[in-house]
């Protein structure tokens, strides 16, 4: 019975873990609340780290130690606990499981609550209904589900808001074509053969989008100082562009999905690419099927998404029978596609020895032209050019592409001024793609 109502080693692990990394008590101090614990030793201590937020104070042993003397309610045994477990680098899992046991706990005392009011307070049968649909309603509304609108509610809250600017990649015909730029919120799927350019493409497009916000790169295919080589010369804005490696830090969902959302909090973060998602793992899945866990990785990179605004732009490998085919049901098989909001293929023009390169939408979520742009790749710089006659430029503040505000016609786009990159050999090394 009492596995049922609390859970001592959850607790435990998440108030170790928000010593050993502060940050996390901004992501679940809203929806973790100090009764949530069943030991009190452990709501005071949670109690504790509430108060040293609010007065801009460090969460470590000393400040804690030091609020709870305040109120006569130190443990040192039950401290030392906290700081000889081991922290985990996911707490939600955690965090779902303690709710969820406070919840039971709640309910089972809704009895008690009917017993003293019928037979020790002899109240009512309809007071006691009363009172309990009031705790049940309590309930609910500590359970963080907001009810349902009425579309009407939904236009009106729309008109209101200030949707955010289309990111715009820096090639025109890919603007163009993506009617202004990528809207945020989405989850994007980058694929295409081997050597065909995905990671040359996806590399040039992040540079281009750190002129204007924070962006980010999980590099898992090459260790940073690799493309720290690449982009020595080039220029840009270096101090929007954030690197990370598999020297730095695991490659497991939970980890990836952690620092995401720390660097969205200290930093504002608004594109993030994944290279790739074939080097993924997911060590936390308690499922058998390896489909369903490549599944799960792109269900949690989605609900990133959503929750932080951001767009994460994900590499991943085509199967054969999607190179035989041109199409593209990306690595993970169709319950895998279903999470991304956009799908791009990029594929050759004519054979790996063609430098053209053709790039369509097989999936989208946004308002997209469907008719596919060519990319030509410049072997000496090692970035793409757009060779698109016509360019639309659209008010970025304007959602789901929106309104045409200018039109201008260009003979042919030149190729983007940009130094070389620092390369021994003009080819293109295999590991760049």
């Amino acid at each position: 019975m009492q596995d049922n109502i609390y859970n001592l080693v959850f607790e435990r692990s998440i108030l170790s873990s928000i010593i050993f990394e502060p940050v996390l008590i901004e992501e679940f101090g809203s929806i973790l609340h100090v009764d949530d614990f069943y030991l009190p030793a452990h709501s005071n201590i949670y109690a504790a780290m509430l108060t040293l937020v609010q007065a801009n104070k460090p969460i470590d042993e000393e400040f804690i130690k030091k609020e709870l003397l305040k109120i006569n309610k130190f443990d040192e045994q039950v401290l030392l606990e906290l700081l000889v477990a081991n922290p985990i680098s996911n707490i939600k899992p955690y965090v779902d499981e303690v709710l969820e046991k406070s919840r039971v706990r709640k309910l089972l005392n809704l009895s008690t609550m009917m017993k003293k009011i019928l037979i020790e307070e002899g109240q009512t049968s309809e007071d006691a209904v009363a009172k309990i649909e009031q705790q049940l309603m309590n309930l609910d509304n500590e359970s963080n589900v907001y009810l349902p609108v009425s579309i009407d509610v939904a236009i009106e809250q729309f008109k209101n808001m200030t949707p955010p600017p289309l990111i715009k990649t820096g090639l025109s015909a890919i603007d163009n074509m993506l009617c202004g730029g990528i809207e945020s919120a989405q989850l994007i799927h980058i694929g295409g053969e081997s050597n065909v350019g995905k990671t040359i493409f996806t590399k040039q497009i992040l540079k281009n989008i750190a002129n204007t916000y924070k962006t980010l790169f999980f590099s898992f295919e090459m260790p940073k100082w690799k493309i720290a080589r690449q982009l020595a010369s080039v220029g840009f804005n270096k101090q929007n562009y954030f690197i990370t490696d598999s020297q730095m830090m695991g490659n497991d969902i939970s980890d990836v999905s952690r620092m995401i959302k720390r660097m969205k909090r200290q930093k504002n973060i608004r594109f993030i690419v994944i290279d790739s998602k074939m080097k993924l793992t997911h060590n936390h899945f308690k499922g058998n099927n390896s489909v369903e866990k490549i599944a799960d990785i792109d269900a949690i990179l989605a609900r990133l998404c959503q929750e932080l605004d951001i767009v994460i732009f994900m590499i991943t490998q085509l199967s054969k029978e999607d190179q035989r085919n041109g199409t593209m049901s990306g690595y993970g098989s169709g319950m895998s596609d279903y999470e991304a909001d956009m799908k791009l293929l990029l594929s050759f023009v004519d054979g790996p020895s063609d430098k053209r390169r053709k790039l369509e939408v097989k999936k989208n979520r946004q308002d997209v032209k469907y008719e596919p742009v060519t990319l030509t790749l410049d072997s000496n710089t090692l970035e793409f050019m757009s060779v698109h006659a016509q360019e639309i430029i659209y008010d970025s503040n304007v959602p789901f592409g929106g309104t045409t505000v200018n039109t201008t016609y260009k003979p042919k786009e030149m190729p983007p001024k940009s130094e070389p990159i620092h390369n021994d050999k003009l080819e293109m090394p295999k590991g760049f793609l």
